[in-house]
């Protein structure tokens, strides 16, 4: 992996009746991991068909940047928080990005 800028994409499953549970834990972990230095955007999103199925999207100024983040006391926290909430172990894919379009304001 190349040290510029990487995006990673984690989805999650709560177990059932737990949606809720997970869906408050990342809406917590959200701000300090966008306040953290090394990243760039942090989007939490809910899977509109299947409300136990979450997804992150985040862009991370380095692979140094997203490994001190999974380190830092919130991502502990939520791991903490989390740990009888899912369905199953986390998935989590790392890209490198190639070309970045925003709609013009």
């Amino acid at each position: 992996m190349r040290a510029g800028r990487i995006i990673t994409i984690t989805t999650m499953h709560a177990r059932p009746g737990e949606h809720n549970a997970l869906r408050g834990a990342l809406v917590e972990v959200t701000s300090p991991s966008l306040a953290e230095p090394g990243c760039e955007r942090y989007d939490v999103s809910q899977d509109a068909d299947d409300p136990s199925t979450f997804t992150v999207v985040a862009t991370w100024s380095s692979p140094a940047a997203l490994e001190e983040h999974v380190t830092l006391p919130h991502a502990d926290r939520f791991r903490a928080q989390t740990e009888n909430v899912l369905a199953t172990p986390t998935s989590t894919i790392m890209l490198e990005p190639i070309e970045t379009a925003t709609t013009p304001s």
